[in-house]
């Protein structure tokens, strides 16, 4: 089955920008290919996911197609989650999730009220597990 993660940028309750390099620093060891607005990510022998961004120097956010079961995926989610005023949300029930807590209060009051309160993320292991939940 195909879903996938949504990463945003948020600052002060409207969407935002941060360094597209960020993501090149987080996930770059990862990249297996690219083409204009996406990257395959390898994780092993037919382990691939596609982060879709647009090629611009400053992104409003990303998406990830397919993500696999890798610690090593969610590990880089986590860290770019912790670089910048970013949330990682998907369909389902679960609330946006966050790498660091200042972000709660950056995030629009509608997108709260639709998906719920912003849980901190203490580790990767959390964001499999709130997937699975949702």
């Amino acid at each position: 089955m195909s879903f996938d993660l949504f990463v945003g940028c948020f600052r002060n309750g409207e969407r935002s920008t941060f360094p597209r390099a960020l993501i090149e620093e987080h996930f770059g060891p990862f990249v297996s290919a690219r083409e204009p607005g996406c990257l395959t990510l390898s994780f092993g022998a037919n382990c691939q996911s596609y982060l879709f961004v647009d090629d611009a120097a400053d992104v409003d956010g990303f998406n990830i197609n397919r993500p696999v079961p890798s610690t090593q995926l969610y590990d880089a989610l986590l860290s770019v989650l912790r670089s910048d005023s970013l949330a990682l949300y998907l369909s389902g029930n679960c609330p946006p999730l966050i790498g660091k807590s200042e972000v709660s209060s950056q995030l629009p009051e509608a997108l709260v009220a639709s998906l719920g309160k912003p849980v901190l993320l203490s580790s990767s292991d959390e964001i499999p597990a709130r997937i699975e939940a949702a």
